[in-house]
């Protein structure tokens, strides 16, 4: 006695359920299997191969003879296996019980016609359509049953995005009944290769023949299909009736088929999205988030069930990205809820752990990165000589890590740049080139390069550790400082974008975030490198937002010009609690207090015309005369009338240098 699956009587009724069918059908019109129909087709080969043929056919090996018929008879092997037998009548009367049950649709390779006249004799009228002549074929498009010819190759099914699509559709939002097939059959063989580019999704079911336990085994664990029948002859009149039969003793169910197609959406709408967070950066910031928010509006609430693991990842990389560190926990977690496998396991643990640091929790985030750096040292941020001891900073582009050589026990502070490609040889080439150059400039307000490494996707860079406060998190809880206190911060930084500068190492970086308030006294931290401060990647753009020249901006490179403009930018920030933008006012508008004579440096310094700016050394040089030589004897309603009426800023006259005034 057959035992049919309860899920798959419920999918069937549910409408739910899409027949791929094999060539066993042919058997209701009387046509030939597959070793009978590629053993007529042999005949049209050269005769020096017709043996050879007969001898793989005889082994089993249809998989080799169809790729060979169709290397060296093209579409016409297409044509003849559609065709075999077409106006022979219906000899089987099982073909009737086809009709009486609810498919949702119909895949078939060598009997799409055949189907379609069963159909036609039961009076209904179903379409067959071809993955070529339609575009994009989905079965959101199709309220009826239809049928749908698959090509015979597996050539074709991989070449094709379009049967893809509409594969992986199935196979996430449907049920899939195999029946017809052997298991050696070669479009059975392509279709489960079709599917594991797929992946997983829902369970199937393969009503197969003379199979092995080992096989159904592998079926099960390798596609999650499972097989119904193993024991039986595979006739598919016999089948049919089976199913007819069980299908009116069991309760319907209701469809999952709308929200799997939600979760399907969603997992498209990733796809683009590496999995592991340090990874992922600039593909999260270019996803709309509100698309998301609306597949998500649309799922149960509070149900994550029907989106799979690697789309939980990838929508919690997203939030990370844009600093939703709630939403993004949520979602890691469910990974780790649902025990799943290992690589997953390791890879949501890895980015909860940047989570944690996000959120506060230092003592979770090391333990966490440490641990899946011992579990899978693909997940390892650092190389095996050094032990994390802090998770110092993380801001989308860059990890930075406070650790200790293991075999010299000095502490060194690492900062990690991923990509979500590997770059070749001549990049990395270059890359050592710049850190070469960086750790050559020696001065006491630049961050000192200690070595880099890299395997053509991880960026390390090794350099002193500091220890202060960082300018942005001060500007964060003060707004904005006196211009004594900026003045004082920024000088040192201008003296050391200097030395970068004279070494032919320019900075890329120069943000609140990358100024240290020491001991020694301000620290301009480490200069970016290409390939992964490319301001062509999001990550690093979003980052600087406010600090990065017109030029940058126009898609441009970065060079000493735009250092001058960013440590420029950094000052306005500090001395007004403003960023800069492209509607960017002179100081004094927002801080009357300020010196007047700050409105014509900055507007000198974020010049658009990158030669107009000022060096850093002059620049230097102005703030200290401002900060050291108070204006005196000026009228401050002249200063205001002269501000109006002239002020580069204001009107944002930029094609003529302003004059310095002198003290």
């Amino acid at each position: 006695m057959v035992t049919i699956p309860f899920e798959l009587i419920q999918a069937i009724q549910a409408g739910d359920c899409v027949l791929w069918a094999g060539a066993g059908f042919g058997a209701l019109a009387g046509r030939p299997g597959w070793s009978r129909m590629l053993a007529r087709l042999v005949k049209q080969c050269p005769p020096g191969a017709r043996q050879q043929l007969r001898d793989l056919l005889e082994q089993g090996r249809l998989q080799t003879v169809l790729r060979y018929l169709h290397r060296h008879l093209g579409d016409d092997v297409t044509l003849v296996l559609e065709g075999v037998g077409e106006n022979k009548p219906l000899a089987n009367s099982g073909a009737s019980l086809l009709t009486a049950l609810p498919w949702r649709a119909c895949f078939a390779t060598t009997c799409a016609e055949l189907i379609q006249t069963i159909y036609a004799e039961a009076g209904r009228e179903v379409e067959v359509l071809s993955h070529v002549d339609v575009h994009r074929p989905s079965l959101r498009d199709h309220e009826r049953m239809f049928v749908l010819r698959t090509p015979p190759t597996g050539r074709a099914m991989r070449a094709d995005a379009a049967l893809f699509d509409v594969v992986e559709e199935v196979a996430r939002t449907r049920t899939i009944l195999f029946l017809g097939f052997d298991v050696d059959d070669p479009d059975f063989a392509q279709i489960l290769t079709l599917l594991d580019r797929v992946g997983r999704g829902r369970r199937h079911y393969a009503w197969l023949a003379h199979v092995t336990r080992p096989e159904v085994e592998e079926l099960l664990e390798t596609h999650n299909i499972e097989v119904v029948s193993p024991s039986d002859d595979g006739d598919v009149a016999r089948a049919l009736y089976a199913l007819q039969r069980c299908l009116w003793g069991v309760p319907s169910g209701e469809s999952r088929a709308e929200v799997d197609l939600v979760a399907l959406d969603l997992a498209r709408a990733l796809r683009s999205v590496p999995l592991r967070a340090d990874l992922a950066a600039d593909a999260a910031l270019a996803v709309t988030v509100e698309e998301l928010e609306l597949l998500l509006s649309h799922l149960p609430p509070a149900d994550l069930a029907a989106v799979e693991l690697g789309a939980l990842l990838r929508l919690g990389n997203v939030m990370l990205a844009r600093h939703r560190h709630l939403e993004a926990r949520r979602y890691f977690s469910e990974v780790l809820r649902r025990g799943s496998g290992r690589e997953y396991q390791t890879i949501a643990r890895f980015n909860l752990a940047l989570v944690d640091h996000a959120e506060g929790d230092a003592l979770a985030a090391v333990d966490g990165l440490t641990s899946c750096a011992q579990e899978d040292r693909t997940a390892a941020l650092v190389p095996p000589r050094f032990e994390i001891a802090e998770l110092l900073a993380h801001d989308r582009a860059l990890v930075r890590l406070g650790c200790v050589d293991r075999e010299s026990g000095e502490e060194v502070e690492i900062g990690v740049s991923a990509l979500s490609r590997t770059v070749g040889g001549l990049e990395q080439e270059r890359f050592y080139r710049q850190v070469q150059r960086a750790v050559a400039v020696d001065h006491p307000a630049v961050q000192r390069i200690r070595g880099a490494y890299t395997d053509g996707r991880l960026f390390g860079v090794m350099a002193e550790p500091l220890s202060g406060f960082v300018l942005a998190d001060i500007l964060a809880q003060e707004g904005r400082l006196e211009l004594e206190r900026a003045c004082e911060i920024l000088e040192p930084v201008l003296d050391g974008l200097a030395a970068c500068h004279a070494r032919g190492v320019v900075h890329r970086l120069v943000d609140p975030r990358q100024i240290l308030i020491t001991v020694r006294g301000p620290v301009l931290r480490s200069p970016g490198f290409l390939p992964c401060a490319s301001h062509r990647r999001a990550s690093v753009r979003a980052g600087a937002r406010g600090y990065l020249a017109p030029e940058i901006l126009a898609g441009g490179e970065p060079t000493a010009a735009s250092d001058v403009f960013a440590a420029a930018a950094v000052l306005y920030h500090a001395v007004t609690g403003r960023v800069v933008t492209s509607s960017m006012q002179p100081p004094t508008s927002y801080a009357p207090d300020l010196d007047p004579r700050i409105d014509q440096l900055l507007a000198h310094a974020l010049h658009a015309e990158p030669s107009m700016r000022l060096s850093p050394r002059r620049l230097r040089v102005e703030l200290s005369r401002i900060r050291t030589m108070p204006l005196l004897l000026v009228s401050r309603l002249d200063i205001a009338v002269d501000r109006d009426a002239a002020s580069p800023l204001r009107d944002r006259g930029y094609a003529e240098a302003p004059t310095m005034p002198s003290a």
